[in-house]
């Protein structure tokens, strides 16, 4: 029974990690959303803090659309499951033994089914969404701004560096002199 548990756990958890796309730039900046349109020149993307951006094609270096991870994982187990059920069928084996290959291959193949299903839908929604031929009327969304090239953090400055660490060059000056060449109070 806790088998049964934890693979209903799993299950669950494999599908709500399956909405988000992540789209890599030539910059090394992703954007994590849902991609939910686009026109020829932006791809609109609802982010998972609730905000809408929009990424410019020519900056869009890769696509990694959701739900793939769930079919890679999901086909092979459906695979799993008609080959137990053929092998029961054909094995020539008494009722019982047959029963129990229809089983296990009935089991294999629902959670395989569970997880490949969702999986393609959620995977070829977003590829539509993305799709430069789909154009859709975007001023639906109003005045979107687009998604920065660079990502800053008050705490921590540009890229996630945080400043005055050494990984960011100090400047070193003379005791009691600024950089303007004036002294310091």
């Amino acid at each position: 029974m806790h088998g049964a548990k934890l693979m209903a756990l799993l299950l669950v958890g494999a599908l709500l990690g399956c909405s988000s796309a992540t789209i890599d730039r030539y910059s090394g900046v992703s954007v994590d959303g849902m991609i939910v349109g686009g026109n020829r020149d932006h791809l609109y993307v609802l982010r998972d803090d609730d905000s809408m951006v929009k990424v410019r094609r020519s900056k869009v270096k890769d696509i990694d659309h959701p739900g793939n991870v769930l079919m890679i994982i999901g086909l092979p187990l459906v695979g799993m499951g008609l080959t137990y059920a053929l092998t029961g069928a054909g094995a020539g084996a008494n009722t019982t033994e047959r029963d129990m290959f229809y089983s296990v291959g009935g089991v294999y193949g629902a959670i395989g089914a569970a997880l490949a299903i969702p999986g393609y839908i959620s995977w070829s929604s977003s590829k539509a969404a993305a799709d430069p031929e789909d154009n859709i009327d975007t001023s639906q969304f109003g005045d979107v701004p687009e998604a920065p090239d660079r990502e800053f953090d008050a705490r921590f400055g540009i890229l996630g560096r945080l400043e005055g660490s050494a990984a960011l060059p100090a400047v070193a000056t003379p005791t009691g002199m600024d950089l303007q060449g004036g002294t310091t109070p």
